[in-house]
């Protein structure tokens, strides 16, 4: 492989990487039979008649997407989580942001002719990730 392919490969892994998102439950209460996600509401304050099922967290992590597409990912991510469990809600008790440390990659070649010789060498670096994160209880609302 080339090192102009190399560079354009690892550019276009760079701008084009998929959002990394994570998830994780702590049973409180009782699991219920799993819903679809886009059933499950989000509420800022406590709805009347509801019973906590899991205490859940999301996170989502993009280094080329804007905050508010991370965001949505993180919630909806979080309404995935409660929905595994049979949850309909989620009382936000927490939103925040997660940064993480730079990496880079280097290759060069040289060669050699004669008395001369010729170098090249390319650095790709990603500055960290800067994750969503957002936490919460999953809670079963009666109607």
């Amino acid at each position: 492989m080339t090192l102009k392919k190399i560079i354009t490969a690892c550019a276009c892994m760079m701008l084009l990487g998929c959002t990394i998102v994570n998830s994780s439950s702590i049973l409180i209460g009782k699991q219920r039979a799993a819903i679809n996600f886009e059933e499950v509401k989000i509420y800022t304050a406590p709805p009347p008649n509801f019973e906590e099922i899991a205490l859940i967290q999301a996170e989502a992590g993009h280094d080329f997407k804007s905050s508010q597409d991370v965001m949505n990912s993180a919630v909806e991510r979080l309404k995935k989580e409660a929905a595994k469990l049979g949850a309909n809600g989620v009382l936000l008790s927490n939103i925040g942001r997660r940064e993480t440390n730079s990496i880079g990659f280097t290759t060069g070649t040289a060669t050699a002719v004669g008395n001369t010789a010729f170098g090249s060498g390319v650095t790709v670096m990603s500055q960290g990730r800067g994750y969503q994160t957002i936490s919460g209880t999953a809670i079963f609302v009666r109607n």
